[in-house]
């Protein structure tokens, strides 16, 4: 096989541990019982559950580091133009004054 092979081969592999443990993730979060409850009756030790959720999370978030910058930029960028339309009157005002 040659490396491309290999290295779309492992990527399936990531990507389905990946789905395998959001849906445990899922079902653990619907079934309304404790992470230690839950991992007992299926077998999950429970630091392994703790550490696919990280995985998981992790793996969200490396996926849209580009959403949470633009959603924050929007936001910066909305506080800073009220704050400007605020400030604009009361600049205006102490130019008046000081003359």
């Amino acid at each position: 096989m040659g490396s491309k092979t290999t290295m779309a081969i492992a990527t399936v592999k990531h990507e389905l541990r990946l789905n395998e443990w959001s849906s445990q993730i899922k079902a653990q979060q619907q079934s309304g019982l404790s992470v230690r409850s839950w991992c007992a009756q299926n077998g999950i030790n429970p630091k392994t559950y703790y550490y696919r959720l990280r995985r998981v999370r992790e793996e969200c978030v490396e996926a849209a580091p580009a959403v949470v910058v633009s959603i924050l930029s929007k936001t910066i960028c909305r506080y800073l133009c009220r704050l400007i339309y605020l400030l604009i009157p009361w600049f205006l005002w102490c130019m008046s004054y000081a003359e």
